[in-house]
């Protein structure tokens, strides 16, 4: 991740009510040595990021696609040991706090998932039809506090 890219997170950080948006689908691991082996090293202009993801609720916008025992579902993900959670586009999050992990030469965001309402989501997705009305989604949900 490039300095600028971690500035943007830190002003996230400062500005509380600031959301952040996935704009992909990402893949992420339970296991956190398994997503410290995909984080890249640092060099002169980018650098080790480990983004650490909070769901304190379960959310749609989080599709685990590994071995779920409970519920007796099988692995879908093509490699299982790595315990793949799909994160879908759209979904949101807070910053709650950056660290410099020196050991490891590598920054730590912590982001918490902001739930959207389902009842609110398929008016979200009108908003999202032309990309000039974003801002106004996003102020929609600053205003509702979920």
């Amino acid at each position: 991740m490039s300095k600028e890219e971690i500035n943007q997170y830190r002003w996230a950080l400062k500005n509380s009510e600031s959301l952040i948006k996935t704009k992909t689908f990402s893949s992420t691991s339970i296991k956190r040595d398994t997503a410290e082996g995909f984080a890249v090293g640092s060099d002169s202009d980018r650098f080790s990021v480990l983004i650490i993801l909070e769901f304190p609720e379960v959310s749609d916008m989080a599709i685990n696609l590994g071995k779920i025992e409970k519920q007796k579902l099988q692995c879908i993900a093509e490699f299982e040991e790595e315990q793949e959670v799909l994160i879908l586009p759209q979904t949101f999050f807070r910053v709650k706090n950056i660290e410099f992990n020196t050991e490891k030469d590598q920054h730590e965001i912590h982001l918490q998932n902001i739930l959207v309402k389902k009842s609110s989501l398929l008016s979200a997705l009108k908003f999202m039809i032309v990309r000039d009305e974003e801002p106004k989604l996003i102020d929609y949900y600053v205003s509702h506090k979920f």
